[in-house]
């Protein structure tokens, strides 16, 4: 068996918070954290999203204390999306 080389830079942290992603402006999805780190988050989801895909992530929805996140979506699997975060907006 092959092993697949870790890409990540930030350590994750598992925890399971309810999130909203939303798309285009108009549309949210809701699913979990399974874990999260300062750049990125892997998100349990049934949701339709693709590879490329540009969602903002709602502070409000995971009752942490982060502004609006600008994320992309870097992996999609039938559990979920891997999400890699860029810029902070001011919520």
């Amino acid at each position: 068996m092959r092993k697949i080389k870790e890409q990540r830079r930030d350590l994750r942290i598992p925890n399971k918070y309810p999130v909203r992603m939303i798309v285009d402006k108009r549309s949210a999805y809701k699913g979990f954290t399974k874990d999260i780190s300062q750049k990125g988050a892997f998100v349990i989801t049934k949701e339709p999203f693709h590879v490329g895909q540009t969602i903002v992530l709602d502070p409000r929805a995971i009752q942490l204390n982060y502004e609006k996140r600008v994320c992309s979506i870097v992996r999609v699997v039938p559990k979920g999306v891997g999400i890699q975060c860029g810029k902070s907006l001011r919520a």
